[in-house]
């Protein structure tokens, strides 16, 4: 089962707990990483051009972990386990990288009383 919540603390500053939960008993099926279950805060600052990421995740398998993860326009690049790897404690290593695809939203209203309308966003 997968929980997933956005929450917008102010303008450019934004928070995301997420959560994956195994429905099944991990130790009879200890070879399948879907068995494990693991809940990720990750705070974060973004803009239309930037974005830095740290996710903070404890999973069953691999206890915490720590992370970051920047993004300069559509390119983006982190690790889930980066800073806790350079405390010498880590249990995982990952890395990824990426682009990042515009979205629609919607317009604000015209002064001249028009409808709402969407368009891309300008990444």
């Amino acid at each position: 089962m997968n929980l997933d919540v956005d929450y917008r603390l102010s303008r450019r500053a934004y928070i995301n707990v997420a959560g994956m939960f195994s429905l099944t008993n991990s130790k009879t099926n200890v070879y399948n990483g879907h068995q494990f279950s693991s809940v990720t805060v990750t705070p974060r600052i973004e803009s239309g051009s930037f974005g830095i990421y740290v996710p903070i995740q404890y999973h069953t398998l691999t206890n915490l972990n720590a992370g970051v993860s920047l993004r300069l326009g559509p390119l983006f690049v982190g690790s889930g386990s980066v800073l806790t790897a350079l405390a010498g404690d880590s249990k995982q290593a990952d890395v990824f990288m990426g682009i990042r695809f515009g979205a629609l939203k919607k317009d604000k209203k015209k002064s001249s009383g028009g409808a709402v309308g969407t368009e891309e966003l300008g990444l």
